[in-house]
């Protein structure tokens, strides 16, 4: 497909996942729309993660179909693919960091892209300075404190501005005001860049606060899509009422 200029839209229809003979992901239907941060809510092994990869086009699935703006996104090689990818940024719930300093492991994707030194230095400084980073930038970045490292990883998926951004329990090990930190980073660069934006949590309270619209995922399988004010307070889905209780399910 060619390449668009802003991703207002990603619907993921009839995905399914079978891993190691097992089906883990069961016919996911849903529709991810920009207007505000769109939620993945679940409980832990759920298959939220295994969805994100998909998304990401860092899984494959088995069958289905993914849209960008209501158009297919057709992988026919494994140039097509990369090129697909260099457009989304996503960030795992426990980064990777190599035994570099902090600015290096920055400028990665920068590098991918290939882009010239002075603008990849420009770029870098910048970031860095805007997360409050910079004095880290000479340090190993696998020996900064967990919340520096979660910004770090926060400003390496997002240097490259990608159109599809994809975040998995960003804040899961944060600290209260890291986590009011990341949220408040994220639900302001979704209303000044307009960039579609998918945020995992099995945190209830969490998608109250900052979603707009949340899908919620048990077993593997889609229970409701929607509005987070309207299922949250009239959800007809019984396993949904009771998860969002507390209950196990």
């Amino acid at each position: 497909m060619e390449m668009l200029s802003e991703v207002t839209s990603v619907t993921l229809a009839n995905i399914n996942l079978t891993l190691d003979s097992n089906h883990i992901l069961h016919n996911l239907n849903f529709k991810i729309e920009n207007g505000g941060i769109h939620c993945l809510l679940g409980p832990n092994g759920a298959g939220k993660t295994l969805t994100n990869k998909i998304l990401s086009f860092l899984l494959k699935m088995d069958n289905g179909e993914i849209y960008w703006n209501d158009e297919l996104v057709k992988i026919k090689s494994e140039k097509d693919r990369v090129n697909v990818v260099r457009e989304i940024g996503f960030m795992n719930q426990k980064p990777v960091f190599l035994s570099k300093s902090l600015r290096a492991n920055i400028e990665i994707p920068l590098r991918i892209r290939g882009l010239a030194r002075e603008e990849r230095e420009k770029m870098v400084s910048e970031g860095l300075t805007e997360f409050g980073l910079k004095d880290k930038e000479d340090q190993n970045a696998m020996k900064l404190s967990s919340g520096q490292q979660q910004k770090a990883a926060m400003l390496r998926t997002t240097i490259h501005h990608p159109k599809l951004l994809i975040v998995d329990e960003p804040t899961a090990s944060l600290d209260q005001a890291n986590t009011k930190w990341m949220e408040d980073y994220i639900t302001q660069k979704q209303k000044t860049d307009k960039v579609l934006i998918f945020w995992t949590t099995h945190d209830h309270f969490q998608a109250k606060r900052i979603g707009k619209n949340v899908t919620i995922m048990i077993d593997g399988k889609i229970e409701e899509t929607g509005k987070v004010i309207d299922i949250f307070s009239n959800s007809q889905n019984e396993r949904v009422k009771s998860y969002l209780k507390g209950e196990l399910v």
